[in-house]
């Protein structure tokens, strides 16, 4: 037997409700606690959107669940798992200093695993301080830069593609894989926008753009 359409995007969304929920369940780290109860909840709102046939409603209970609530409460309340931090730290370090590592680092947060370019992605928060308007805590934190490199990279690839309609980019960034980084620090994003990027460079005729050697000329 054949599941319908509807059939199947309900059990996705259940499969990810059910994937959300072991977080509060099986995690010790309040971030993705949070986050996977915030989620679970959107997921099982699309699920049931979804099987009453409304779809768009079923992207937004999605949305608003795994991505925007649990995104925006972490942010402003300024909590997170600590790549956050260090990527903050190294924006800090490369204005106040030109480096961007910590000298003899003793403790985890204080080793840097990045290469440089992350830091720039970090010196927002270094501008704006720690200040407790909303507006600084938003503005300022890693995370949003860190998707902006992701949607930035969308973006470029599509048009380099020539695609005019993102209809997947909603439920991609919906999607559990997508959305929990995106709340609970990031950092994987715009390395994954610059590999999406890449592979639109590569599939356009842009191979220097995509990072491949340029091909020899035919004599």
């Amino acid at each position: 037997m054949t599941l319908s359409r509807t059939a199947r995007c309900t059990a996705g969304w259940l499969l990810a409700a059910a994937w959300a929920l072991s977080f509060p369940l099986l995690s010790s780290l309040g971030p993705h606690r949070l986050w996977g109860w915030c989620a679970a909840a959107g997921y099982l709102g699309a699920a049931g959107a979804t099987a009453l046939g409304h779809r768009r409603a079923a992207l937004t209970a999605a949305l608003l669940g795994a991505v925007a609530v649990p995104l925006l409460w972490l942010v402003l309340t300024g909590r997170g798992q600590s790549e956050v931090m260090v990527v903050e730290r190294s924006g800090r370090l490369l204005l106040e200093s030109g480096r961007l590592y910590v000298d003899q680092p003793v403790r985890v947060e204080e080793y840097t695993p990045y290469l440089p370019g992350m830091a720039l992605l970090g010196i927002p928060r270094a501008l704006l301080g720690g200040g407790d308007g909303w507006a600084a805590r938003l503005l300022g934190d890693a995370r949003i830069w860190c998707a902006a490199g992701l949607f930035g990279g969308l973006w470029a690839g599509r048009r380099l593609l020539g695609a005019t309609r993102p209809a997947l980019l909603p439920v991609l960034v919906a999607s559990p894989v997508v959305a929990l980084p995106l709340a609970v620090s990031g950092v994987d994003l715009p390395l994954a926008g610059l590999c999406c990027l890449a592979l639109s460079a590569a599939g356009a005729g842009r191979p220097v753009l995509a990072g491949l050697p340029s091909p020899g000329r035919a004599p």
